[in-house]
């Protein structure tokens, strides 16, 4: 700590849980010197980095329940997630558009980071694809009246709350359902 006192991993995992320790630790690159911010860590707010991203996550869990709740998808859609399928007409907003695009581009940003052995490359896309994610929700009802507005917006969310699911299970982050 700034005090000078020693804390172990185990009292920081107890303090913070493991995803948030485990974040913040691969949140500095392997050259970076890391000043763990145990309050930061501790914060469930958009300054915290980790409850950010599973904030996000939550929200999509959340988001597809009141989907089958209101009868715009089914318990498997729910479940297993809905395939993402831009109107047959092409007319996406151009929010909406963004997310989409963002999201195709996990397969290419795994590939470097992989290639590059850099996790950063990974928390970096997260990071900017759930401020995309975030931007669209504020602006966008999903649960619309018009149904295939609604399933393809679902089907939206669906996509982006896979692709941080993945990237999160790639840093060894859970995704959760709720918080």
């Amino acid at each position: 700590t700034r005090q000078g006192t020693f804390v172990t991993l185990a009292e920081v995992m107890d303090a913070v849980g493991v995803d948030a320790a485990r974040f913040f630790f691969l949140n500095r690159g392997v050259e970076s010197h890391l000043d763990f911010d145990l309050e930061l860590a501790k914060r469930q707010s958009s300054d915290n980095p980790v409850f950010y991203l599973q904030y996000a996550a939550a929200r999509c869990a959340s988001i597809m329940r009141r989907g089958l709740e209101g009868g715009w998808i089914s318990p498997d859609e729910c479940r297993e997630g809905l395939r993402f399928a831009p109107p047959s007409d092409g007319e996406l907003e151009e929010d909406e558009e963004l997310l989409a695009r963002r999201l195709g581009r996990f397969p290419l940003v795994v590939e470097r980071a992989a290639a590059a052995a850099d996790h950063m490359k990974v928390i970096n896309y997260l990071m900017e694809l759930v401020e995309s994610f975030h931007n669209y929700y504020q602006r966008r009802r999903v649960l619309v009246e018009d149904r295939r507005t609604a399933r393809t917006r679902l089907g939206l969310v669906s996509a982006f709350r896979t692709v941080l699911a993945n990237g999160l299970g790639l840093l060894g982050v859970e995704a959760p359902e709720r918080m």
